[in-house]
């Protein structure tokens, strides 16, 4: 941006704010931003040890935000099922689990999870079919 003042594209600061922008394509990018996978909603909480391979692997367990979202609230209450299926899934650790654990701990974070839930429209994982012959 800077160095557009210095060649002479803009002739000072506040000319930027002056681009015409339709507002279709504001609202659409809005409504664009909302949309967003289980995957990379799980993946943009900074997570300590959940990479993008480890929240594809949590979105895909769990299905939904909601669903994502008590059961680690169960975990974080101590819920000894919850703890050994997630121990279960290959690559989950202890110290990931207890990452996932100390992140739900946190009240500030919990309350940021819910409004995000309520806010942006978080694609439902459809569950594969497992067929036994």
């Amino acid at each position: 941006f800077y160095n557009d003042l210095k060649i002479g594209y803009l002739k000072k600061q506040p000319e930027i704010h002056n681009l015409m922008i339709p507002l279709s394509l504001i609202q659409f990018c809005k409504n664009k931003a909302k949309n967003t996978s289980l995957a990379r909603f799980i993946y943009s909480l900074g997570i300590r040890q959940i990479g993008q391979t480890n929240a594809k692997i949590l979105a895909k367990e769990f299905i939904s935000a909601k669903n994502f979202l008590d059961s680690m609230l169960l975990l974080v209450k101590g819920d000894e099922k919850k703890y050994s299926d997630l121990r279960m899934i290959e690559g989950f650790a202890e110290k990931t689990i207890d990452d996932i654990s100390n992140f739900f701990s946190c009240s500030q974070n919990i309350e940021i999870v819910n409004s995000l839930i309520e806010i942006l429209q978080i694609k439902i994982i459809k569950p594969i079919m497992k067929f036994q012959f």
